[in-house]
């Protein structure tokens, strides 16, 4: 019975330990990064699509200094969960922050973030992914009414009209992935201003670095 007793104690005491390890883990990684003047807000995650990464990157969002102006994407992000991304454009649209691509490909729920910022500034060489959201398919009929929310958050926040029914409501059994270059992104109200001259962002490493004025790649071809 001892015996017993002190295995049972002994997988225990390692369960405790995995837990603990769990929920330093949790907090050891860092989703944003300050610049030194506290103005700006660079990304560190380039894919949301853990839970795990999304909630923290939802409460980093939310715990913002009131300093933060710009939120930035210097490294391409090809998205993740869709709840959180509305929560977070929500609330950089209430702060009234600028969102700011600088030469990377944002897809997905990074698009739906993006479009949060009351400012949505890009670079020449950036580029954008739209598409539905997935959901599942064994109950079309509620991934088609979040779709319709999804396309209406779109419309509410700058994305043309027609695109955002076309793309969320009309066509949304496609699941057809619509990718901009910078240019076509401002024509259809999901990029308000292109950043044809070199502006200074500190990226927070304690130097500033500038957008260099580029051709637009090939937009890759990829999903979140």
């Amino acid at each position: 019975m001892d015996r017993k007793l002190e295995k049972m104690m002994r997988l225990l005491a390692i369960l405790v330990c995995l837990l603990f390890l769990k929920a330093g883990s949790a907090q050891a990684f860092e989703t944003i990064r300050l610049s030194n003047d506290s103005r700006t807000a660079v990304v560190l995650i380039d894919d949301f699509g853990t839970n795990e990464i999304a909630d923290k990157f939802v409460k980093d969002i939310e715990h913002l200094p009131l300093t933060v102006r710009v939120l930035r994407f210097n490294e391409d992000n090809f998205g993740g969960r869709t709840p959180h991304a509305w929560k977070i454009a929500k609330t950089l649209r209430e702060r009234g922050i600028t969102t700011f691509i600088d030469d990377a490909y944002c897809a997905s729920m990074c698009t739906l973030i993006f479009m949060g910022g009351i400012k949505r500034d890009a670079t020449p060489g950036s580029s954008f992914m739209i598409h539905v959201v997935r959901g599942n398919d064994r109950n079309p009929a509620a991934t088609t009414k979040v779709n319709a929310y999804v396309g209406g958050l779109y419309k509410r926040y700058g994305l043309s009209e027609p695109l955002a029914e076309k793309i969320f409501i009309t066509d949304e059994s496609t699941r057809t992935d619509h990718r901009y270059s910078a240019v076509e992104a401002q024509q259809i109200g999901l990029v308000t201003d292109i950043r044809r001259t070199l502006k200074r962002y500190d990226d927070g490493s304690g130097s500033t670095t500038e957008s260099q004025e580029t051709v637009i790649p090939l937009i890759k071809g990829l999903d979140y």
